[in-house]
């Protein structure tokens, strides 16, 4: 047993062995041979498949507050708006939970991006959110 001094904290280390029947062996792995030529172009096939899948992919991985924000969003809307519209009165929480993760994941952007702090400040869907809209609305 190792003891571990971090500022005023005290941690210890226990390592236990780990059962026969569940150890991985440590064997160097073989890495495939990558072709060195790659093609150059791409099947007309394949863009069907992946234009039908994105929306899909998409859906499930955004959380269901921000597809609640995608679905009233129409046209430039303020924070408020947004929030009257959802019945959500706590700013921090609609910022935290609903405005940021639709920005980060680019479904939304802002009429001033320059100035977000701004009083004028509104959002709107980009080209992804107009799509995820049309899906989710579908």
């Amino acid at each position: 047993m190792h003891f571990f001094a971090c500022g005023c904290d005290y941690y210890f280390r226990v390592i236990l062995p780990v059962h026969p029947k569940y150890r991985i062996p440590l064997t160097p792995q073989v890495t495939p041979q990558v072709p060195t030529q790659v093609p150059t172009q791409v099947p007309t096939q394949v863009t069907p498949q992946v234009t039908t899948q994105v929306p899909t992919q998409a859906t499930t991985q955004v959380p269901p507050e921000v597809k609640r924000l995608l679905k009233i969003l129409d046209g430039d809307m303020t924070r408020q708006d947004i929030q009257d519209h959802l019945g959500l009165h706590n700013r921090e929480h609609f910022r935290k939970i609903y405005l940021q993760p639709a920005l980060q994941k680019n479904l939304i952007e802002m009429t001033l991006p320059d100035k977000p702090q701004s009083s004028k400040q509104k959002y709107h869907l980009t080209q992804e959110g107009q799509l995820l809209q049309k899906t989710m609305n579908s």
